[in-house]
């Protein structure tokens, strides 16, 4: 196999396990959410490099209150000290909680998705050229 041709195998290859790890990653994420617990939640503080500023926020679990800091961050903020928020946990596992909104939730899976289409565009570009 011509080297043109052997990276764009390994290239859509591994493209096309990153898209299945994001479709996996998504139908656990529904199965997950699905027996999660949503309650209302407020920011009590904004963490973080002055770049990305993530918010903490503070719920009230079962055994009390509980508080997280989201895995996600933005410049400028899109929440403020104060803020209510929805906020969706694991009943096993409160500390896990997230804040219910589509980036929070989907993120993981967009990212996977989003590198594992520019793999596969790259080895069929690859490929393309090997074949030529």
């Amino acid at each position: 196999m011509a080297p043109l041709g052997l990276i764009g195998t390994i290239f859509a290859g591994l493209g096309g396990l990153l898209l299945v790890a994001a479709a996996l990653w998504a139908i656990r994420l529904r199965m997950k959410l699905a027996a999660w617990v949503r309650v209302q939640g407020a920011v009590v503080a904004m963490a973080g490099a002055t770049r990305s500023r993530v918010p903490v926020v503070r719920f009230q679990g079962p055994a009390g209150p509980i508080e997280f800091r989201s895995r996600i961050g933005s410049s400028p903020p899109r929440y403020k000290a104060g803020d209510q928020v929805s906020v969706l946990y694991d009943p096993e596992t409160p500390s896990s909680a997230i804040i219910d909104g589509w980036l929070e939730r989907w993120f993981g899976a967009l990212f996977l998705s989003g590198v594992g289409v520019i793999f596969a565009i790259v080895g069929g570009v690859f490929l393309a050229s090997a074949g030529r």
